[in-house]
């Protein structure tokens, strides 16, 4: 693991973790959360519904019992996860990849112009030496970061599809010769506590915060019938902490983990897993808990999209033979099959593409 540590000049921090293995992450999550250690934000993380959660929409399974059982499913595939990715491949057509080709110069002797050799020449053969251009098979690398991140109301039925996405692409384009590697990553902002507050005071904070939402709730119900302008008068809505603590900016984390190389063979089994609604919402909740010196706000942030220039910071730039290509804002099956098939065109013969222009957007029809 490598830990980073960013302040921006006015008092915001912003920590990054960089894992080259997710079993390394994962390895050391379930350590720490057979401990005990996630309590205070994550106390039922595996019987979210006894708090009044479906676990199905929650983390997209139900099988989970433990951190143990956690760490076993990664080794499998997860089936619904497969079978999402199956469902996006048979919706492309067949489109006419290009292999990855490379222009390289080769160094031969030719009869117009170069370095001249009067040997050559007095023997009758080409006397000219110099380079010429030739296109061959090469290996191009590309780069799919899966934002894996989203908020509690989002359902773990939305949360899979850009992850879908990625490893449909990574299986087309493996076949004719690219190197693919994936990546999850997660940008949360406001995670973290300030700088210098004690747990006591967090906990007195929290408990101030939550008090005052129960009975902003409660008041709600009690008014329902009045009118929306007395309502939003009357409604304590603007929550103050009443209990004084140290002041400071909330902290945000950005973390990755390479799930593929672009060496590696394509494992279903591990990119289900690790871009999984489950994982996220387990091992990257408990992965909250792990940054030294920083306390998490028991809601956890709200997710942030990611940024390509803080990507650069993490995992590398963006260089022009490694392209980058950042899988998010997707929630649905069929904008997950238009992202994939946009992302794919781009690989194909553009002989191909000037004859099978893709249809554009029916658009909608104004009311009225």
């Amino acid at each position: 693991m490598r830990h980073t540590r960013e302040n921006d000049g006015a008092g915001k921090v912003r920590h990054g973790l960089v894992f080259d293995d997710p079993l390394e992450m994962l390895d050391m999550v379930c350590e720490a959360g057979t401990a005990g250690r996630f309590r205070r934000y994550m106390p039922h993380p595996f019987a979210w519904a006894s708090d009044g959660h479906d676990l199905i929409a929650w983390l997209g399974r139900g099988d989970l019992r433990n951190w143990a059982g956690l760490r076993a499913a990664i080794s499998q595939v997860w089936k619904p996860g497969e079978a999402r990715v199956e469902r996006l491949l048979a919706t492309l057509e067949q489109l006419p990849i290009i292999p990855p080709r490379d222009l390289r110069r080769r160094t031969q002797w030719r009869d117009d112009e170069g370095d001249f050799e009067l040997d050559r020449f007095t023997e009758g053969r080409p006397c000219w030496r110099g380079p010429t251009r030739r296109e061959v098979i090469g290996r191009q690398f590309l780069t799919f970061v899966v934002d894996v991140a989203a908020d509690c109301e989002t359902n773990a039925d939305k949360m899979y599809w850009r992850a879908a996405v990625a490893i449909a692409c990574a299986k087309v384009l493996e076949e004719v010769g690219y190197g693919v590697e994936v990546v999850a990553c997660i940008h949360v902002g406001n995670v973290y506590h300030p700088v210098g507050r004690t747990l006591s005071e967090c906990d007195r904070l929290e408990d101030d915060l939550a008090e005052q939402e129960r009975a902003a709730r409660e008041w709600d119900a009690k008014n329902y019938w009045r009118s929306w302008e007395s309502r939003s008068r009357g409604n304590p809505r603007k929550w103050n902490p009443r209990v004084k603590v140290t002041p400071g900016k909330d902290q945000d984390l950005f973390a990755c983990v390479w799930v593929k190389r672009p060496d590696d063979p394509i494992d279903l089994g591990m990119l289900t897993a690790v871009c999984s609604p489950w994982f996220f919402r387990l091992a990257f909740f408990g992965l909250m808990g792990m940054v030294p010196g920083c306390i998490p706000w028991r809601g956890l942030g709200h997710p942030v999209e990611l940024d390509d220039a803080k990507l650069n910071d993490l995992i590398g730039y963006n260089e022009e033979d490694r392209e980058r290509v950042i899988m998010s804002g997707v929630w649905d099956e069929p904008k997950a099959a238009a992202l994939m098939r946009a992302t794919l065109r781009r690989f194909a013969d553009p002989d191909w593409l000037a004859e099978h222009p893709e249809a554009p957007a029916v658009p909608k029809k104004k009311r009225g």
